[in-house]
């Protein structure tokens, strides 16, 4: 790993130039927010990323052992990129792994810790990941690891042997899979209006976390008809293992949903495993149990399966439905977990009777597979499950649009490059990205007691399932185009500060000093003891603007106020940009360290009377130079008639060494006029 140790005249953005990086990649990296960005310090030690791009997935990893409680592995090493890395406890910071980086969410990610016989082995595996920083608990119930056993001392170490026994007796009757947790509280996905079936609303904080104590009896009876599957295992086999008594949920769900489960994946024909798996995707969670009651106020999705107003009667006026024999349709009966389940069930059902009427040949997959087909049709709904199965894409439909919907507005570049690795075709690219999803949000084997072994190996990707469907031969996985690596130049000692500063822009197009509107004289726009004869401050200089003018940020830096007093205080709609000064050019550095007490290090400048925001406050991103961030308009004292230039509509621009909207007379403000390039009236200079 490389790392930077930060130098006089040195910033982030100019060691992010140095190393081809953008000071958001390299921020992000080094965990860098707010005034940690702005206020790096001489000898720091900043870590450059081995990739230039962001990664598809940041993982803060961290275990669960036998007792259910936090644990840190001696070792674990991890695979992904098609690369391992090995990790020692040392890495770890307060019981987490922070942020790995994976570059290709489609390879998918092993983790293996050492047990106690120091060897390595699997305790987690997942063909893809989801997009964005995460957050994954892996847990484990079968056995411990080293790291997962405190050691007590006496006349001496406690043996291999000692431990093992304490395992042995403590263990439970009842020996489980491996469970792993996904957790990502900010993922929660709205579905797009067009094409979505139920509208559901998507976390994928997976909860299966406790088996049940007694001895498992496996139901021997098939669920479903006997078919054969392209690699001859039948579906009479994998049924024989998906019942009802091998179903696992957490101890919460288990009492509150099994029995309704159950009884809907008897009514429609599905293995409760394949409801339960569905049914996980498409639930909101709170602490640890699906939430039955909750409501997406957005999209008016309700309920434990998520059913949008516009979907419901739809399911409850058909007369399979149990809302439907009960007589309970209206939109309240979505909280009804037992109706909301089994109507999850008969949408599912639907869906893929429609798939199978429009050729698509559901009868050759297993139920294991199954759940992966259904879950796709319940977040796309038939018409786009089958332009996703057949490779037929909806005319009407704006793919990237909806790439960049289901990722959030904030990861378009992330949507961009999806896109770009699928040959520039944005179907193609939407598809890429959903079969993934799918794969991490959908696996059976998770919601099974015993026999996990016999059947996770047979789970097929969602690009395998789509082949099988098309009979076309199993796909190749699709290649990423190689990340670019950071190569920095050869720089003696690695002196960012050489880097030429970031540019400046004006903050208006036109800059031109305000001159009417009741002014006695051009001198009152200006900074200084201006009006009233040289008696009342005016704090910074008016630029003449139309309401509607863009404004742009001035230099890089971070948006630290955005302040919405339209009607009400002084300047009325505020933003206020921070800067590093060893981000601004020669002329504005030098004007602020003239002016400022010695020490200050971030420039705020500052934009009032705005009518529109254009970016939020956000003190972990950067804005460049020149990017638009308002517009002008007449708020605040400017409310009163400054509708037009003649009436004196302006920008309030000011520069300070000291962040804030308050503060009286002319305190900690700077002249602003050496740092713009402003067009005055003939015969009049400040």
């Amino acid at each position: 790993m490389t790392v930077h140790i930060v130098k006089k005249g040195e910033s982030l953005w100019k060691i992010s130039k140095f190393y081809g990086l953008t000071v958001d990649r390299l921020a992000s990296y080094n965990q860098l927010v707010g005034r940690e960005a702005q206020y790096i310090r001489i000898g720091q030690k900043i870590k450059i990323p081995e990739f230039k791009t962001d990664p598809d997935t940041s993982l803060d990893i961290r275990f669960i052992g036998l007792n259910f409680k936090e644990f840190t592995p001696k070792k674990a090493t991890l695979s992904f990129d098609d690369k391992q890395v090995v990790f020692e406890e040392k890495d770890f910071k307060d019981g987490w792994l922070i942020g790995v980086e994976i570059h290709d969410f489609a390879k998918g990610l092993k983790i293996e810790i050492f047990n106690l016989e120091n060897e390595p082995e699997k305790i987690f595996e997942t063909k893809s990941l989801p997009i964005g920083k995460k957050k994954l608990t892996v847990q484990s119930r079968t056995k411990q690891y080293r790291g997962d056993v405190v050691l007590k001392k006496s006349s001496g170490e406690v043996s291999e042997t000692d431990i093992k026994s304490e395992v042995k007796n403590t263990s439970k009757a009842t020996e489980t899979s491996p469970v792993q947790t996904v957790e990502s509280p900010t993922l929660a996905i709205d579905k797009p209006n067009a094409e979505v079936g139920s509208g559901s609303s998507v976390s994928n904080t997976d909860t299966p976390a406790s088996a049940p104590q007694s001895s498992v009896k496996i139901d021997t009876q098939p669920q479903e008809g006997q078919v054969r599957t392209d690699d001859g295992v039948s579906t009479q086999y994998m049924a024989a293992l998906l019942t009802d008594e091998n179903l696992l949920l957490n101890s919460k769900n288990d009492a509150a949903y099994r029995q309704f489960i159950i009884a809907a994946a008897k009514a429609h024909g599905f293995t409760p495993q394949t409801l339960s798996a569905v049914i996980n995707a498409e639930a909101a969670k709170k602490d640890g149990m699906w939430n039955a009651k909750s409501f997406n106020a957005e999209s008016n999705a309700a309920g434990l399966t998520q059913f949008l107003a516009s979907t419901w009667p739809e399911i409850t006026n058909n007369p399979k439905s149990l809302a439907n024999k009960k007589n309970k349709k209206s939109l309240d009966s979505r909280f009804d977990p037992e109706i909301s389940i089994d109507a999850a069930a008969l949408y599912a059902r639907n869906n893929l009777d429609s798939l199978k009427k429009a050729g698509i040949n559901i009868d050759s997959l297993g139920p294991e597979d199954l759940a992966k087909v259904a879950y796709l049709s319940h977040h796309e709904g038939f018409t786009g499950a089958s332009a996703i199965i057949k490779g037929t894409p909806n005319p009407k439909r704006n793919y990237k649009k909806v790439l960049i919907t289901q990722l959030g507005s904030k990861n378009k570049g992330k949507a961009d490059e999806i896109i770009a690795r699928a040959g520039g075709d944005n179907f193609k690219g939407y598809r890429l990205w959903l079969t993934g999803y799918v794969d991490k949000m959908i696996d059976v084997s998770n919601f099974m007691i015993k026999d996990v072994d016999k059947v996770k190996p047979k789970i097929k990707t969602m690009d395998q399932i789509i082949a099988i469907l098309n009979g076309a031969p199993v796909p190749a996985p699709v290649p990423k185009a190689a990340a670019i690596k950071v190569t920095p130049p050869p720089t003696p000692n690695n002196d960012a500060s050489k880097i030429s500063s970031a540019g400046w822009s004006e903050p208006l197009d036109e800059m031109k000093l305000r001159t009417k509107g009741g002014l006695a004289s051009p001198l009152s726009a200006t900074f200084g003891m201006v009006r009233d004869g040289g008696a009342k401050p005016h704090q910074g200089i008016d630029l003449e603007a139309k309401p509607g003018t863009k404004v742009r940020a001035v230099a890089h830096g971070h948006i630290t106020v955005v302040d919405n007093r339209a009607t009400t205080g002084t300047y009325g709609n505020t933003i206020i940009l921070s800067v590093n000064i060893n981000d601004l050019p020669e002329k504005q550095k030098q004007a602020f360290i003239s002016q400022a007490p010695a020490g200050k290090t971030v420039a705020h400048f500052f934009f009032a009377h705005l009518s529109t925001f254009e970016v939020e406050k956000n003190e972990v991103s950067f804005v460049e130079p020149g990017t638009v961030i308002g517009t002008t308009g007449c708020t605040g004292t400017t409310a009163v008639g400054m509708s037009t230039i003649e009436r004196g509509a302006h920008l309030h621009f000011e520069v300070r060494y000291e962040p804030g909207i308050f503060a009286g007379g002319l305190n900690f403000r700077i002249n602003p006029k050496d740092f713009i390039n402003c067009k005055y009236p003939d015969g009049f200079r400040p």
